[in-house]
């Protein structure tokens, strides 16, 4: 076999490991490519999630704040009726004193009016 010869063969078997070289170099490349694009859409899909995940966290912790001011003004409105049910208790008692001191004004005055009767009875019998 000559040089020639030797040069052919190793330039084929050469040419085809090159040529198998390239063809993987820009599968790769484009690969490569493509998992970039893979990257960023999950890289984003990650910081939707974040920013999402910190709304709900803030959502749930405005929830509490409102349910614990709602629990406050439900005490406090608890507290009032139990106080004006207690006012109108008093209010009644106080109106039931009231209507008995009027009935014994009324009584009294009655006796007042009798007694002047007499006391004028009195004076016109000396």
């Amino acid at each position: 076999m000559d040089f020639t010869q030797l040069f052919e063969a190793a330039k084929s078997q050469l040419g085809s490991a090159l040529a198998l070289a390239a063809v993987v170099t820009y599968f790769i490349w484009r690969e490569r490519g493509k998992q970039k694009l893979e990257d960023a859409d999950n890289a984003g899909s990650v910081r939707a999630i974040d920013e999402w995940t910190a709304i709900a966290q803030a959502l749930r912790e405005a929830n509490r704040e409102l349910t614990l001011r709602a629990d406050a003004f439900a005490k406090e409105r608890n507290d009032l009726t139990a106080s004006l049910g207690l006012l109108q208790g008093e209010i009644k008692s106080l109106q039931s004193t009231i209507d008995s001191q009027a009935r014994q004004i009324e009584a009294q005055r009655g006796e007042i009016q009798a007694m002047r009767s007499e006391v004028q009875q009195l004076r016109s019998q000396r």
